[in-house]
């Protein structure tokens, strides 16, 4: 490990347009690479980088990867085995290993952000211990100056991602959709507008790599997988002191995120817009794409359709779920 690290040791680093860190991959690995040191410091090892851009484990850690019980927030590998290569997943996020020999994934945010906030809130006391809070679990806030900080998160798959994921069980959609309902609820009562519901945004707590082909199916049907909400980039919270009829956003903002899972309920000449109730329908979008195999809302030259979900994979035992999405909106 090395020495201690005075702390504006890599300022001239960090002094960057976030703009380009986010757009030229050159600058962000330039920024991570410098950083490297001050994670071991932290405990955290990141991952090598090869030639071609991909992450792969350090391969001085030696991974002894559970697969008879899952130990919450780590995640489940179907088989001992390494974990394969990995593209990073977004620009401000960086896979590592800590000193547990755990992987994690390491996000930069500005020390000012309202997703910084969010994260914050979310490691209260009282929502740590909220079975309702199905967001991804924060495993370390590192501190690193007054422009940047950084949120340590466990390494989980996207849901999406996973093949054979079982959405055609009754038992992995129904668990899939409550899950969903039920961080939306436990979010909105704490005057959280999430604003970015896709599929992509759905973590499940196993591993998955592109290099090998699991068999997922096993696990889904035991009570320990779980899905969580993650990435708040996108996300409002607004005062508790401040009054129902005043949340509300400009119409312009209801175009971020994921337009495929947007309704039209903002193209008849609004202003603002109740983004709490936008939430609610744009859920109803991606649980019908992830379960009904087919978006929900299709525009077309700009004339709004709902599609019928698929037949084979027909979501009608879920339909009793609708009085939850009213009481939430």
């Amino acid at each position: 490990m090395p020495g201690p690290i005075q702390p504006d040791a890599y300022d001239d680093v960090l002094a960057i347009d976030f703009a380009r860190f986010w757009h030229i991959r050159t600058e962000r690995n330039q920024v991570w690479d410098a950083l490297e040191p001050w994670f071991q410091t932290h405990g955290y090892i990141l991952y090598p980088r090869t030639p071609a851009g991909f992450l792969i484990p350090p391969a001085s850690v030696l991974y002894d990867l559970c697969t008879d019980a899952v130990q919450f927030p780590h995640a489940y590998a179907p088989e001992k085995t390494s974990l394969g290569r990995m593209m990073c997943p977004a620009p401000a996020v960086f896979p590592a290993v800590n000193r547990d020999r755990r992987d994690v994934v390491i996000k930069i945010l500005p020390s000012n952000s309202p997703e910084l906030a969010i994260f914050k809130h979310l490691v209260t006391e009282p929502q740590r211990s909220n079975p309702m809070n199905l967001t991804v679990p924060v495993l370390d806030l590192l501190y690193y100056d007054d422009n940047y900080s950084f949120v340590v998160m466990p390494r989980w798959a996207t849901a999406s991602s996973l093949p054979d994921t079982g959405f055609d069980s009754l038992r992995t959609a129904f668990q899939f959709a409550m899950s969903i309902l039920q961080v939306l609820t436990s979010l909105h009562n704490n005057g959280i507008v999430y604003r970015d519901f896709k599929p992509a945004n759905v973590l499940i707590n196993c591993y998955h790599s592109s290099e090998f082909c699991y068999d997922f199916r096993p696990f889904f049907t035991t009570k320990q997988a779980r899905f969580v909400l993650c990435d708040f980039n996108l996300s409002v919270m607004f005062p508790s002191d401040t009054p129902l009829a005043n949340r509300l956003l400009p119409v312009s903002e209801s175009e971020w995120g994921s337009p495929e899972y947007h309704p039209p309920d903002v193209a008849n000449g609004e202003t603002v817009y109740d983004p709490f109730a936008y939430d609610v329908a744009c859920l109803g979008g991606v649980l019908c794409a992830t379960i009904g195999v087919r978006p929900l809302y299709v525009c077309i030259q700009h004339v709004w359709l709902t599609l019928p979900t698929s037949p084979k994979h027909s979501i009608l035992p879920l339909l009793h779920l609708s009085s939850h999405l009213f009481s939430i909106a």
